[in-house]
């Protein structure tokens, strides 16, 4: 859903101008993925509450993500 998302709303010949952006911005949470889970391990000695934290925000993302999603439409740049 979310890659086709930014080929859709690009304007004219920016589709992998926004998906690169969309793919930097994504890559931060695999960047602190491991440094949340490494602190979460560190202070309770258990991974099990480290992947039930990530349960939790992936499905909380998904509610907002469904839920907040307004009327997919073209991002429209004005001609030069």
């Amino acid at each position: 859903m979310q890659w086709c998302l930014a080929s859709d709303v690009a304007p004219k010949n920016m589709s992998s101008q926004l998906a690169g952006i969309q793919n930097c911005v994504a890559n931060f949470g695999g960047v602190a993925s491991p440094i949340v889970a490494g602190a979460i391990l560190s202070a309770t000695n258990s991974f099990q509450i480290a992947l039930y934290t990530y349960g939790i925000t992936a499905v909380i993302g998904a509610l907002i993500y469904g839920c907040y999603l307004g009327k997919i439409e073209q991002i429209k740049v004005p001609e030069k």
